[in-house]
């Protein structure tokens, strides 16, 4: 808990400092939105003074301030003005469009910060509108700051509970490592109207990538590659032992020779012919411990080497799938071009290339980014299942309750089709699960 708490304060520092950048970027502008807004108003002034001359009328205040409105967006009040000279008429305007145009910047940052944060707050007007721009940003950090911290006290009580839970006494550096991880999220379930099915999105409420870049500035520049490099190797590291033991647990009662033949191969063509001969026909429980450490690793990095692959042809397909859809709609709106007195043709080729370069770069970021969230499917299932009330029975009641095709990738984390692994005929049965009484020879092919 600790360590969720420093998260918490990090990550409340953090929201506060964003909020108060945000305020500041509407204060660089404000000088020039300002100018710009006072300058319309002055034109619009000038174009309607001369209508009103033009025309023989008397000048109407009212639709002045309609079209000042209109031009600048602003909510513009002249409070007392009947029949005052076109001086005066200008005099009051300039100094009502000043006033409104400050209004409406001090909103602007106000709700900027809010959206960079996602965290609402209020303020009083005095506030609002008579302190500087430095004091205003003062004053939002500090509010966001104390918000997200009571926001972040209540999550806090939350994931001791999950973390008590999922600890249940353990220590071991894997399970804290996993408990820490998921009490980060939180879950919301969702309709999605692309492909009308209910989703669940996992909402960051402890962002620990705040404290690991607190703790990264306080590495000297130089030790910095290095460790971070060190710290990823052990992480594709850790994650292939994870793999490995999940994969070992699903073959532990079978003889390699029984083993799908990719994988039997491919052990095979690892042990050598000599080991290979004298271990063939007996179980894998029953090897050496030491030969079970090598094979554990073995089945780990094998594991890690075919959901890798996986990953990397499904985000293939996705992200082609989506540069397809973007470069159709961009040969449909090319044409606009011309209008532009630019060759459609040209700009069609350059901007199709860009969007190719962009497809590459997304293809190469995402694949690293999701390549160390790997997990075995049968944790990430027992992960879902957990996220949800009285997620607990449910685990226990029903741990193979999902319906596996026999094309789909195998539970266990082998890496292999269902169909090629634990949906074999007299393959045993999914680790934690009954062995099923249904034949399968019946059973309809897909």
């Amino acid at each position: 808990m600790a360590l969720l708490q420093e998260a918490a304060r990090a990550a409340a520092a953090h929201w506060a400092e964003a909020a108060a950048r945000a305020v500041q970027a509407v204060a660089d502008r404000s000088h020039q939105a300002l100018s710009d807004w006072v300058e319309t108003a002055e034109r619009a002034f000038e174009d309607w003074l001369q209508e009103s001359q033009e025309s023989g009328q008397a000048p109407s205040l009212r639709s002045l301030l309609e079209r000042v409105r209109e031009i600048t967006g602003l909510e513009i009040r002249l409070e007392g003005m009947r029949a005052a000279r076109p001086e005066e008429v200008r005099a009051a305007l300039t100094e009502a469009v000043r006033e409104a145009g400050h209004r409406t910047l001090r909103m602007q940052a106000m709700a900027a910060a809010a959206r960079r944060v996602g965290i609402g707050f209020t303020l009083n007007e005095a506030d609002l509108l008579e302190s500087s721009w430095e004091e205003l940003a003062e004053i939002i950090r500090e509010g966001v700051q104390a918000e997200a911290q009571a926001r972040l006290e209540a999550h806090l009580r939350e994931a001791e509970g999950l973390l008590t839970e999922r600890l249940n006494g353990q220590r071991d550096a894997t399970t804290l490592a996993q408990a820490l991880w998921e009490a980060q999220f939180t879950r919301q379930t969702a309709f999605d109207a692309r492909t009308h099915q209910r989703v669940t999105y996992a909402h960051v409420v402890f962002p620990l990538s705040y404290l690991a870049g607190r703790l990264f500035e306080e590495i000297p520049e130089a030790e910095r590659g290095p460790r971070i490099l060190e710290h990823l190797h052990g992480v594709l590291e850790a994650r292939e032992e994870e793999l490995g033991r999940t994969t070992w647990a699903s073959v532990a009662d079978q003889r390699p020779v029984d083993l799908e033949e990719a994988a039997r191969l491919s052990l095979q063509a690892w042990l050598g012919e000599a080991r290979w001969g004298a271990v063939a026909e007996v179980p894998f429980r029953q090897w050496d411990p030491a030969l079970q450490e090598e094979a554990l690793r073995f089945f780990g990095r094998r594991a890690f080497s075919a959901a890798a692959r996986h990953l990397l042809l499904s985000l293939i397909g996705q992200l082609w799938v989506e540069y397809l859809t973007a470069i159709e709609n961009l040969r449909q709106g090319i044409g606009l071009e011309a209008f532009g007195q630019r060759d459609p043709l040209v700009e069609y080729k350059r901007r199709a290339f860009e969007m190719f370069q962009d497809l590459l770069n997304n293809i190469r970021a995402e694949t690293v980014r999701r390549l160390f969230l790997i997990v075995p499917a049968g944790q990430a299932l027992a992960r879902e299942r957990r996220s949800a009330p009285g997620a607990r029975a449910r685990v226990q009641a029903e741990p193979a309750s999902r319906a596996i095709g026999r094309n789909d990738p195998c539970p266990c984390g082998s890496g292999k089709k269902y169909k090629h692994c634990h949906g074999r005929p007299g393959a045993p049965p999914l680790p934690g699960t009954a062995p099923s009484t249904r034949s399968t020879s019946g059973s309809r092919r897909r």
